[in-house]
């Protein structure tokens, strides 16, 4: 897969499909965050629903997508965001631990 530098903006030599990670998605308001699985999680992309292709409804906590990466109005956007696969139980609750680690970290630093 392709490596994509996130920073806030998006590297013009980036292109291709890339497989990511479902932070959170609130249905009501139809957005979310997805992070790359190429870095680490600390790199979130906003999401919206008017980007899903192939049907998707909704999107769980942990899920895998597939999707591009373009400059947004306010940073970097995921578009022609494909569903892949749920998150496993396990996968779910390691990401429930390591969210947990996450913000114990935050709050030491403070």
């Amino acid at each position: 897969m392709n490596q994509v530098k996130l920073t806030g903006e998006l590297d013009p030599k980036t292109r291709g499909r890339i497989e990511g990670r479902v932070k959170f998605y609130i249905p009501e308001k139809g957005f979310g965050f997805v992070w790359d699985s190429e870095n680490d999680r600390s790199n979130e992309i906003f999401m919206h629903f008017r980007d899903f292709e192939g049907g998707i409804k909704t999107l769980g906590q942990g899920d895998i997508v597939s999707f591009e990466i373009e400059q947004g109005k306010k940073g970097l956007q995921a578009v022609r965001i494909e569903f892949v696969r749920k998150a496993t139980l396990d996968e779910l609750q390691a990401l429930k631990r390591a969210n947990k680690e996450a913000n114990a970290n935050r709050v030491q630093r403070v």
